[in-house]
């Protein structure tokens, strides 16, 4: 990352928890505790996949601990190579798909 100017780096206050490598990830059982102490009226979640059955899934174990279910997701964003069948699941349980 050295070559994103100093004016790029986006601004954190982090207490005691570890930010992890070049994704800015909060993981950990700090990270843990703290976001169950914290009520969010939105949250916007990255993740490595989701599936309308199987849930949400993360490389670090860490962070998929930190990841609701799918069934308390209100809207999916996802890329347009999403095809009709792999939607199908969440529009069935009424979750909104947008494909950006």
């Amino acid at each position: 990352m050295t070559d994103v100017p100093p004016a790029a780096y986006p601004s954190f206050t982090l207490t005691r928890r570890y930010l992890h490598g070049g994704w800015f990830s909060l993981v950990g059982p700090t990270a843990i505790r703290s976001m169950s102490q914290v009520y969010a009226g939105k949250a916007f979640l990255g993740c490595n996949g989701v599936h309308a059955e199987c849930d949400i899934s993360a490389y670090h174990p860490d962070e998929g601990a930190l990841f609701c279910q799918v069934q308390d997701v209100h809207l999916l964003i996802t890329d347009t190579g999403a095809s009709d069948e792999a939607i199908a699941g969440f529009l069935t349980n009424n979750i909104e798909v947008r494909r950006v």
